[in-house]
């Protein structure tokens, strides 16, 4: 009787899996660093086209209606400059933070945009509207 050996194809399944697991991980942290990062450059040339209109929902310290800046201040930015520097250190530090657990950049995320906009509202001048993370 004739005897078949998997040994190989075994090996190299193994590797394709290795390979798409790698795959798979770096879309999946493409896609979670690309989201909020594309948002806010659209955010940023939408302002630019409404002449700015949308840096008003940007928190204003101690106003419940400056409340609503906490969620949309971090894609809100004053500028090419500020937008193009927090895109920069939020893709080396992000990507740093996403090998690990994914759940960890998303509540590192969500409490650094959150505890930066509390502490603008809760410390920010008097009339001044906050934006950018």
């Amino acid at each position: 009787m004739y005897q078949w050996d998997f040994t190989p194809v075994l090996a190299n399944s193994d590797m394709l899996a290795a390979g798409l697991t790698n795959t798979l991980k770096l879309t999946a942290t493409a896609l979670a660093l690309g989201i909020p990062l594309g948002l806010a450059w659209v955010a940023l040339g939408v302002n630019a086209l409404l002449g700015g209109a949308l840096s008003a929902y940007g928190v204003i310290p101690r106003s419940v209606d400056g409340l609503r800046g906490l969620l949309f201040a971090p894609f809100l930015h004053g500028s090419l400059a500020h937008l193009t520097a927090n895109s920069v250190s939020f893709l080396v530090l992000g990507w740093l933070d996403l090998p690990g657990v994914w759940w960890n950049y998303a509540r590192v995320t969500f409490a650094s945009a959150l505890g930066s906009g509390l502490v603008s509202w809760l410390l920010g001048a008097p009339g001044s509207v906050h934006i950018g993370a």
